[in-house]
């Protein structure tokens, strides 16, 4: 007799950990089901998924009323397909290529687009506030009014590329969703208004600046706060945060935190904040970035100046454009500029100009002491009763440019800008030139050998 095979008895605690996990699958399911179903209201007025907020560049403003409520998922492929549609019509004026643009465009709006890339004018668009006015009961149909700044180009005239206008624009748009594919069919253009000139400002007087250092705004807001505090603590009155638009806008509009906890901390310490802003060749397409910038500003407390950093000297138009968008979101803010590389108005200079900028001198020799480097500091600051910058208040960790230890304690240089520094005594000028000494040692063994050689050879 074949004895039976004898069966494995399903464990008690296996099983429980299966059903967990079914259980835990399912809820899943159904969270994952009812957020693209858009039944959340707590999105319905923002944009959200991979979009993110429209790039930095686009912001909804609260819908006036529709029949129906729009969806978050809804929304999202509205603002996708509108930004989408302003690239693929700056493509076809670049390229002359007009066959993508019934993807985004249809009815009157395409003869628009296609008008529009024949002209070979691009707009290059930013701080889009769109405001949903109507959502068809069947969700085919959506009506906005958006808002929003913009430069006219001319892509064929060097890069950077001409500046032919920068304004405001408000467009009435109308949307239908096509083959699953929200595309513009209408849209009319309600008002059009050019920024105004800017119109010089006050200088500031008496400038003690020192730069805030590299990623500022990765610091904790607690070390924000301590950073404030040193300037006042340095004797300076001034700290420059630098800002640069090459990041992009998204990247740009994540400053805003930071530097509310930084202008916050400022008031109460009375020490002024400019943002040093790092663009070069002041390229017309960096303005969407400089616009988010000035938009993560908040309105009280506001900066005391911003300063543009060209790489390259602009044309006196594009800095116009510029100087355009700053006073269109700071108004009066004064407007300065880094060096001897731009023409046109400005309000102050640093650099050669009124603000001179302290360099430390690797003169006579290498290393310098602790002491000589306290001596420079406090040297220049006594030779310079105006405004000055001083350098950077922080370095990265392990640098030694910086006035503070990544800790927050004082370098020698910092010393100096208190004008606690004395002169250098004998020991630290004999350790300052113990190379140079070292090098003429070497040299005048090397000469004696050659001649000892010499006379050898004579003999």
């Amino acid at each position: 007799m074949v004895p039976r095979p004898l069966r494995a008895r399903p464990r008690p605690a296996l099983l429980l950990v299966a059903l967990l996990g079914l259980a835990l699958l399912g809820l899943g399911v159904r969270a994952l089901l009812a957020a693209r179903s858009g039944s959340a209201s707590a999105d319905a007025q923002t944009a959200v998924g991979a979009l993110g907020d429209g790039g930095g560049i686009l912001a909804w403003r609260p819908d006036l009323g529709s029949p129906r409520e729009m969806e978050a998922s809804t929304r999202e492929a509205i603002t996708d397909a509108w930004l989408r549609g302003e690239r693929e019509l700056r493509y076809a004026v670049r390229c002359g290529t007009v066959a993508g643009l019934e993807d985004l465009f249809q009815s009157a709006a395409l003869e628009d687009a296609r008008a529009t890339a024949a002209s070979g004018n691009a707009l290059l668009t930013w701080a889009h506030a769109p405001q949903l006015r109507f959502y068809a009961p069947d969700g085919t149909t959506v009506a906005f009014t958006d808002t929003f700044r913009y430069v006219a180009v001319n892509p064929d005239a060097g890069t950077p590329p001409e500046v032919l206008r920068v304004a405001t624009r408000t467009l009435d748009v109308v949307m239908m969703l096509d083959d699953g594919n929200w595309r513009t069919h209408h849209q009319r253009v309600m008002a059009d208004r050019e920024l105004p000139q800017a119109l010089p400002g006050v200088p500031p007087a008496g400038v003690r600046a020192v730069r805030a250092g590299p990623e500022w705004w990765t610091r904790r807001a607690d070390t924000l706060q301590r950073d404030v505090s040193a300037v006042r603590e340095l004797r300076l009155d001034t700290l420059l945060l630098v800002v640069d638009l090459r990041a992009g806008p998204r990247a740009v509009t994540a400053l805003a935190a930071p530097l509310r906890t930084v202008l916050t901390a400022a008031r109460a310490a009375q020490v002024a904040v400019m943002l040093d802003v790092q663009a070069p060749a002041l390229d017309p397409l960096l303005l969407p970035a400089l616009d988010a910038a000035l938009r993560a500003v908040p309105p009280d407390p506001g900066v005391a100046g911003v300063l543009l950093a060209p790489g390259t000297a602009p044309t006196a138009e594009r800095l116009d454009v510029w100087r355009r968008v700053i006073r269109d979101r700071q108004p009066g803010v004064p407007i300065g500029l880094r060096g001897d590389v731009a023409p046109g108005p400005a309000e102050f200079r640093v650099g050669r100009g009124a603000w001179p900028t302290y360099r430390l001198r690797w003169w006579p020799g290498w290393p310098l002491t602790d002491a000589r480097r306290a001596w420079q500091v406090q040297q220049f600051v006594a030779a310079h009763p105006g405004g000055l910058e001083v350098g950077t208040l922080y370095d990265e960790p392990g640098g030694t440019r910086g006035l503070l230890t990544p800790d927050g304690s004082f370098r020698p240089e910092a010393r100096g800008v208190r004008g606690e520094a004395r002169p250098p005594g004998l020991p630290a000028v004999l350790t300052e030139l113990s190379p140079l000494l070292l090098l003429l040692v070497l040299e005048w063994r090397r000469t004696r050998r050659v001649n000892l050689r010499a006379r050898q050879g004579r003999g």
